[in-house]
């Protein structure tokens, strides 16, 4: 179901650029599936290290944009 708010062009656009980003993972001798699902994983964790520094009860959305991404720098990894 097309979505009214998004322009058709960008939507092929990007289209057209995740599937030469998969090719090219393929080509690599990647599965992008396999990639995709572990950076997701990687991603959800950093998330709750991210929300573990902010504390019980504080969202993330609550805090100033500063310290939220300080936060967010100290949990890469």
């Amino acid at each position: 179901m097309p979505d009214a708010g998004v322009d058709e062009m960008e939507e092929a656009a990007a289209g057209h650029d995740l599937f030469e980003a998969v090719a090219r993972i393929q080509a690599a001798g990647i599965d992008p599936e396999v990639a995709l699902r572990a950076e997701t994983l990687r991603y959800r964790d950093r998330i709750r290290r991210t929300e573990e520094l902010a504390g019980d009860g504080v969202s993330l959305g609550e805090l100033a944009d500063e310290e939220r991404d300080r936060m967010w720098k100290q949990t890469r990894a």
